[in-house]
């Protein structure tokens, strides 16, 4: 069995400060941002939809969903 040395996990302060970031950078590219929580904790969702008559009248959707969590497993 080989130990891996783990990284000491980032900060709440830290967390918050990368999630407001992110709100911030997917506002400025056009998506809407909204605000849930999901097992009790807080979920940003960012969303924008996108229509190209030039492909044909396709339509693109683009999802970010992002959390801060103590552990994942």
């Amino acid at each position: 069995m080989t130990h891996h040395q783990s990284d000491p996990a980032p900060t709440a302060g830290a967390a918050d400060a990368y999630l407001a970031g992110l709100r911030e950078r997917l506002t400025s590219d056009g998506l809407v941002v909204t605000a849930t929580t999901w097992r009790e904790h807080p979920v940003m969702i960012g969303s924008r939809s996108d229509r190209k008559a030039r492909w044909l009248a396709t339509k693109a959707e683009l999802f970010v969903l992002a959390t801060a969590l103590p552990q994942v497993d």
